[in-house]
Order: C-alpha cells, then structure tokens, then sequence
C-alpha cells in the first residue's frame, strides 16, 4: 500500500474540543491532537469515543487546555499501524516522542509527607513537575473549576496554599 502522508492537513479535518469526548465518533480512525495549528499527538483507535474515554493522554492535554481532537476515519481497520506510523515519522508530535511519565511516591505506611517541616519552593519559581496529579471532585466543584479561565493556575494555587497551610499547622 501506498500512502502519502504529506496529502493530510488535520489542520482541515473535523475536530471536537477535548472536553467533548463522550460525542465523539466510534469508528476506526487516526486522530490527532492539535492545540492551535500545532500537533501534539497521533494515534489510531478502532472506536475514538472509546479510546478517549480512558486515554493516557488525556489528564496532560486537559491540562494544557484549548486541545481539539481532529481524526480520518479508516475503512479498513487493518491499515491503522501503517497509516499512524507514516503520519508520526512525517509530522514528528511532540508527545509522541516522549514518553508517559508515571511516578507513584511512596511515603510508607503513613499517610503525608514523610518530612512535614520541608520548605517548598514559591509558586512560579520552579519548573513544572512532568506527571500531572489526578483527582475526582464532586460534579459541582468540577463545573466551578472547569469554567476558570486558567483553572491549571488556580488549581496549582489552591493546592500550594493547602499545602503551606499543612506544613505551618505541622511545624
């Protein structure tokens, strides 16, 4: 088979929001994750509403935020490997280059920091740690948070407050 991976503009194809995950299609496809006229990401999927629904990338483009999901619906299923390999080598995404960091920090059998008394480094004054935390909230709160112009911010606020606050209470 011949594919010309050059002949593809996601740029042009259908695309939702992210946030719109649960109407997306379920048909074989190639997707691409697109943040402005970047790509950030290329995958296949027999069904993308599936694939998206638990996608391992999908707490990180949340997080960027303003991602839309654009796809190709394949007709013959058996062609998705070769036509995503071609698209990748030719468009070089970001994310597909890197790997998904997981890092689970033990701190024993106790629950906290194993070091309450650390100081921590002011909002802003140290690089982003690689792997985004993940937690479920009540549909309220998700709905408050989600509707913040730069919830990423206010959430890495909140969660700094609350963690000074501990480690004062701490000392």
């Amino acid at each position: 088979m011949s594919f010309a991976p050059e002949s593809i503009n996601p740029l042009q194809l259908q695309s939702f929001p992210l946030a719109w995950r649960k109407a997306f299609p379920d048909c074989p496809c190639i997707y691409f994750a697109i943040l402005d006229k970047k790509i950030l990401y290329i995958g296949r999927s027999q069904s993308l509403g599936k694939r998206w629904m638990n996608h391992h990338r999908y707490i990180e483009l949340e997080e960027i935020g303003d991602v839309r999901i654009a796809w190709i619906q394949v007709s013959s299923p058996e062609l998705l490997p070769l036509i995503e390999d071609a698209l990748i080598k030719y468009f070089k995404p970001l994310l597909n280059r890197r790997g998904v960091k997981k890092r689970r920090l033990s701190f024993g059998r106790g629950r906290g920091n194993p070091n309450p008394v650390q100081k921590l480094t002011p909002i802003g004054a140290s690089a982003l740690d690689d792997s985004p935390l993940s937690v479920r909230v009540s549909a309220e709160l998700a709905q408050y948070v989600r509707s913040l112009p730069n919830r990423g911010e206010w959430l890495r606020k909140a969660i700094a407050r609350q963690v000074e606050e501990d480690l004062k209470n701490a000392g």
